[in-house]
């Protein structure tokens, strides 16, 4: 049984960062469907907090996801925003001990 790893990523943009967003979401979507244990990813935009967009992905192991991590096309992908962010990004990482979802 998988037990994944969940990385929470809340991204501080300005307005041309936020109506940017969905496409570099879009982005992120088709590189990662070609990456080794990549199992989801997802994103909310905060509403208390302006600005604030939390992105969730989800890796089958520590491996896989620093293997993507540490690559130049996660590394790229981040810096798009760069022009956008307001303040730095946070991440946090979790390994679930329990994952159970209805079919």
């Amino acid at each position: 049984m998988i037990v994944p790893l969940i990385v929470h990523v809340k991204h501080f943009l300005d307005a041309n960062g936020i109506k940017f967003f969905p496409r570099w979401f879009e982005k992120a979507v088709k590189l990662l469907l070609e990456r080794e244990g990549f199992l989801s990813i997802g994103y909310a935009y905060d509403s208390n907090e302006e600005g604030c967009v939390n992105l969730w992905l989800e890796f089958e192991c520590l491996e896989k996801l620093k293997k993507w991590g540490t690559s130049k096309l996660h590394d790229d992908l981040v810096n798009e925003l760069n022009p956008y962010r307001v303040k730095p990004y946070v991440a946090t990482r979790y390994q679930l001990e329990q994952k159970i979802c209805m079919k």
